[in-house]
């Protein structure tokens, strides 16, 4: 245990533990050596008991006093909580000899005072827990710190005998040189290190840009030994920043720990989790790329734009120039979804007109080779907008929900399931 001169010893029963608690049973030396002795400060989970129905408004201190004149071998008394800190009417309590709680529960009953105030018991089941050495992956037999293997690692992945996390991270400042030593240094302890930061080193091996020093070092560095040459830059010519070609923010890795290169497409898979926080990532200044006179809204990924001309206007060319103003904003609209790359469904891209007239020609908006859907009402975050703004769509369908429900009521007014105040209220 941390070294060869050290014995970790585990009791086989209580008994036993019991026996090794009691340094008087101890020798003063063990082969003629002298030696010093830890006693744990925690006692094994069968040595406490927990005290049932014992009132949360209790003070716990005056509790445990009272409890020790009975049993003194107690040490510690602490109230039990749920979730959210709520305290409930059970306490743990904890002995230092294992004979005073086999007693108890064999009684089944704590006592509190000579006037036979008794508890009802139960044994204390501490939360499972499973031992487990992160070095060597085994279980339920030592902790890492304790570990006869930490020269030799098991990878918890893939059961091969390497450190799991090989990653280091290094910033190497503009004016300072790349800390080879350490690297060389950590490859002699895991030559599966993988190194990863801003290195501030341009080489034209990796780098559209021109060579400094500290890339022209970092380079002798990968081609200097057999070791070094296993090592390649994984993001070759990979710009660092959108302001500048040079890369300079490298993945140094073993070439046997690259796997084959694959594509990725600019979007998240539908149902991810991660597509609603890119999407407010990539889109937060959509509104403002749009032509800032017309009313816009942005709920989730729906977008609404109202396009309104001057009442002024005849109304024999105002819905001419009402389709002139939507083909001009979805080509903004287009624009921006091409420099994102994130295509519109023109499937799901309709226009309707608001208007009054009896007698109104409909234009086809035709944008970027797409037919724009005309329609005569649709629902919008739960409401149902119609051409002419009357609401009647809207209120038949809350009329329909209701009278669905009104049904459902009835059946339970006249059931037995509910009882007699709930069937007034329905």
């Amino acid at each position: 245990m941390g070294h060869n001169k050290s014995f970790l010893l585990y009791a086989s029963s209580s008994e036993q533990f019991d026996r090794l608690m009691d340094k008087n049973i101890w020798p003063k030396q063990i082969c003629s050596l002298d030696f010093s002795l830890d006693l744990p400060s925690k006692v094994p989970s069968s040595y406490s008991i927990v005290a049932l129905g014992v009132p949360a408004q209790w003070n716990l201190t005056e509790f445990e006093l009272d409890i020790k004149k009975q049993y003194p071998t107690i040490i510690k008394v602490e109230r039990l909580y749920i979730k959210g800190g709520i305290p409930i009417s059970k306490v743990r309590i904890d002995f230092s000899s294992n004979q005073e709680v086999n007693k108890i529960i064999k009684n089944k009953s704590l006592l509190l005072d000579d006037d036979n105030i008794s508890f009802m018991i139960q044994p204390y089941s501490p939360p499972l827990r499973i031992l487990r050495c992160f070095n060597c992956q085994q279980y339920n037999d030592h902790i890492a710190a304790n570990c006869p293997h930490k020269d030799n690692p098991t990878c918890f992945r893939c059961g091969q005998n390497h450190p799991y996390n090989p990653k280091f991270t290094c910033y190497s400042p503009p004016t300072e040189p790349i800390p080879l030593d350490i690297f060389d240094r950590l490859l002699q302890r895991n030559p599966n290190s993988i190194f990863t930061e801003d290195f501030n080193a341009k080489h034209s091996s990796w780098s559209r840009s021109a060579d400094n020093q500290k890339g022209r070092a970092l380079f002798s560095w990968l081609s200097s030994s057999p070791i070094h040459s296993s090592l390649e830059i994984i993001n070759k010519y990979i710009p660092t920043s959108t302001r500048s070609n040079a890369t300079i923010d490298l993945i140094i890795a073993p070439s046997h720990m690259s796997s084959t290169s694959f594509s990725v497409l600019p979007r998240a898979p539908q149902g991810s989790c991660i597509g609603p926080v890119l999407f407010i990532i990539y889109h937060y200044n959509i509104l403002q790329a749009l032509s800032t006179v017309h009313w816009k809204h942005l709920f989730a990924d729906d977008l609404a734009i109202l396009v309104s001309l001057s009442p002024s206007m005849s109304s024999s060319n105002i819905i001419n120039a009402l389709a002139n103003q939507i083909k001009h904003v979805l080509l903004r609209l287009i624009n921006y979804s091409i420099k994102w790359k994130q295509p519109i469904n023109s499937s799901k891209t309709c226009w309707i007109l608001f208007n009054r007239q009896v007698d109104r020609q409909i234009p086809n908006i035709i944008c970027n080779g797409h037919n724009i859907e005309h329609i005569k009402k649709f629902k919008y975050l739960g409401t149902i907008l119609d051409a002419k703004l009357s609401f009647t769509a809207h209120i038949d369908y809350i009329k329909t929900k209701i009278r669905t429900n009104m049904n459902i009521f009835k059946r339970l007014n006249s059931s037995r399931m509910m009882t007699e105040q709930v069937n007034y209220r329905l």
